[in-house]
Formats: C-alpha cells, structure tokens, sequence
C-alpha cells in the first residue's frame, strides 16, 4: 500500500507547474514570489483583499508599496469599524477575523489611522458588560499602550458595573492592569485594596510604580489592623524588592505566623529579599527550621536564616537551613573556604546516604515490535 501510494502523482485534474505561476502570479495557486509582488498588487481584476492576502508574507519589507486603490480600501474599512462582534465571546466570529487580517497591512501603510481606530476598539470594549466582560477584559489589556488617563472611568464601570458568576476575579485583574495604569502609586495601592477579586499577578504587579519602603509604611499606617493591606504590602516588597525595608519590614514580622499558607508564603518570600536580616532574627528566636513539607517557607527562610546568623558557627545554624540552600547560606555568609568545604562534604554524604535501590513502578510496561517487508 505504501509503495502503491509513493507511486500517485495526483494533479487533481490538472498539473501545476511552475511556469503555469510564472505566466500568471496574481492568479496562480502558488505562493508569490517578491519579485512578483509589484504585478500581483497591480492587478485590478483581483479583488483588494485577494491581493493584501498575496502580501501578507512581505509586509516587512519597507520597499513594498501599496497602490493608491489598495491604501483607499484599507482606509474606507478603519473608518468604518464599529468593532460590533469583535472579541465578544470565546467563539471566534467574522468580524474577529475580518479585524486580524486588517490590522497588519493597516497598521504598515496607515499607522495613525490605525491608531484611531485601535482607540475606538479600546473604548468599544470597555463599554461592555454583562457576560461580554470577561472576554473584552482580556483582549483589552492588549491595547495597553492606547490607554489614556481619560478611558479610566469606563475601565473601572467596566470592572464594578457587571459581576460575572464565573471567571470574575480574572476579569476584574484585566481592567485593574488597565485602570490603575496612569495613577500615582499612593492611588494604586488604594485601588488595589477597594478593588475586591482580583489576583495579584506579576503583570499587574508591573503596572505598579516603584514604592519606597517609606511609603508602604505610610499606607499600613492609614490602614491599620488591615490584613488586606499588609497583603497588598507584601506582594510589592516580593515584586519590587524593597530597599531600606527594615523598619518597613518589623510591622510585617506577624504574618510569618499566618495560618493561612499562601499568604505565610508570600511573607517569607517578601521579608527574606527585602531584610533579610530582621526576618532571621525574628525566625531564630522562635527557634524556626526548615521543613521539607513546606518547601517554600523553607527555601526564603534558610536565607533569612543564614544571612542573620553570621555571627555564629555554620555547624550550629546548620540544622535549620534547608539541605538545597547549604551552599547558598555558604556563600551568604561571606564564602568562607572551611564552611563551604563543610558544606560540599555535608551534600556528599546526604547524597550517598539517600541513594538506593530505585523501587519497581506501579505499572507494568508492553512493547510490541513489528518486522517491516523489504
């Protein structure tokens, strides 16, 4: 059968061959060459988006030119989009694929044209709501460099004017990327901590603008007894890396106790790069160790730990560091020669200690062969 197939030259009812294309590219099945596209653009009896479709491929090349009827048709068509049935749903409709294929011959020979219209889309979506929110808050953060101070208001009616039953929290941190973009930071922590669901996801924690530790502080203090916020605090410290915390860092030192573990996570995180030293301290006098069923904790805690134990032996803080971070804490420590030998041997051993017979999978395992004819 094999052979039998590798023998088929179907041509469908007829041969396409190469000089067939070179007699007629705009008309050929075959893709265009460059050296044809000026032809191909050129041909009227082809209809416009025939044409751009045929280009597609040299759109980066800043030799290619488009005709006067073709830059006439992509100008008629921004002009027109209402952006109607563009991004509504997860279902992609005609309008969705009418606008991709727009936008990259517009956005080439008609770059402000298609600026304006990229801003209607942007306010066309962020006037949504209802069901059509989860899906317009996702393309919305798209056109991120498109937002002006001034869209603000119909992101944020967008976010609070509609609550969807699933996916609400996904949406609203869409919008909040979007709604807090031009605000000063003092503004932004506050709208984070009205904002109600949302996740705190590195993209929008980018959108934030550097805090000093002396602002944090100034926002705790407003907001005392406020879990909510010291979260909020956290999450910037772990993003931003906060310098000078340390003052910061003291009114923080309580939620290394938090019982809830994603938030007792984001508080080794946060107070290990940010003062590592104040959260040591605060870890050795509750006489903390690290555990491997709390692999995270442990992992920022050992440096913490190791970082604010300097003024100790290596062999008695040894204990709780967390075996991964040995050589690390070493190095902490200023890389002394006696302490990272310590260390390497400390490795060797605990690796040659766990090694053993690799245990027989929970499985069973088949192979079949099969012997193929010459």
């Amino acid at each position: 059968m094999e052979k039998r197939a590798s023998e088929v030259d179907e041509t469908f009812g007829a041969g396409w061959m190469y000089e067939e294309y070179e007699k007629d590219p705009a008309h050929s099945f075959f893709e265009p060459e460059r050296r044809h596209l000026e032809t191909i653009l050129a041909t009227k009896d082809l209809p416009v988006w025939r044409r751009l479709e045929k280009a597609d491929d040299f759109l980066s090349d800043p030799t290619v030119m488009m005709p006067e009827d073709i830059r006439a048709a992509l100008d008629l068509s921004l002009e027109t989009q209402t952006f109607e049935g563009v991004h509504q749903g997860m279902n992609h409709t005609i309008e969705d694929h009418h606008w991709e294929k727009l936008q990259p011959a517009a956005a080439r020979f008609l770059p402000e044209k298609f600026s304006e219209a990229s801003r209607r889309q942007l306010q066309a979506l962020a006037a949504r709501r209802g069901e059509q929110k989860y899906w317009s808050a996702l393309h919305l953060v798209e056109l991120q460099l498109l937002v002006a101070p001034e869209d603000m208001p119909a992101i944020a009616g967008m976010r609070t004017e509609t609550k969807l039953e699933s996916d609400e929290d996904i949406a609203n941190t869409f919008c909040l990327q979007l709604e807090i973009l031009h605000m000063p930071v003092e503004q932004q922590l506050e709208q984070l901590l009205n904002a109600g669901e949302y996740h705190a996801t590195f993209d929008l924690l980018d959108i934030l603008r550097p805090a000093s530790a002396e602002q944090l502080c100034k926002f705790i203090e407003k907001h005392q007894q406020s879990p909510r916020a010291e979260r909020i605090v956290l999450e910037v410290m772990a993003q931003q890396q906060t310098k000078d915390a340390a003052a910061l860092a003291e009114k923080l030192l309580h939620t290394l106790d938090s019982k809830g573990e994603e938030l007792r996570n984001i508080s080794f995180m946060a107070l290990s790069l940010c003062a590592p030293e104040v959260c040591g301290q605060r870890l050795l006098s509750k006489n903390w160790k690290a555990d491997t069923a709390d692999a995270f904790a442990s992992h920022y805690g050992s440096d913490a730990v190791a970082r604010a134990s300097k003024s100790f032996s290596f062999e008695d803080v040894q204990a709780l560091i967390a075996p991964w971070r040995w050589l690390d804490a070493a190095v902490a420590r200023g890389s002394q020669p006696l302490e990272l030998q310590s260390v390497s041997a400390s490795l060797v051993r605990l690796v040659l200690g766990a090694a053993g017979e690799i245990a027989d999978p929970p499985s069973e395992l088949s192979m079949r062969s099969r012997k193929w004819a010459d």
